[in-house]
């Protein structure tokens, strides 16, 4: 009968996004996507993964990211947050799940 490692895995970086309109609730079926730099944030290109659309409840979740600074860009119909940047503040650590809440108007 052998050991099992008991060696920590470390988790992957996730980001947790809720998206929310000018009366503060949570907005269903918002297209999010988050981007390495204000360059790609700017255009839309290049996005870190695939374009993901919130839950009813306004959540949108991103897993398996590196540890690094992030811009986030939100449409729902013809509401985003073009007139904000959000870029999350810090980059992102291992076994951290990180929330931010984003405003579209």
């Amino acid at each position: 009968m052998g050991f099992q490692s008991c060696e920590k895995q470390d988790n992957l970086p996730q980001l947790l996004i809720l998206v929310l309109n000018e009366q503060n609730q949570p907005v269903a079926g918002a297209y999010v996507a988050i981007f390495r730099d204000y360059g790609s944030w700017q255009t839309r290109e290049n996005p870190v993964q695939v374009w993901r659309s919130t839950t009813a409840t306004g959540y949108v979740l991103f897993t398996d990211l590196e540890e690094s600074d992030y811009f986030i860009y939100v449409r729902s119909g013809d509401k985003d947050n073009s007139m904000n940047e959000y870029h999350v503040s810090g980059p992102l650590e291992k076994n951290i799940r990180k929330k931010v809440e984003v405003h579209i108007q």
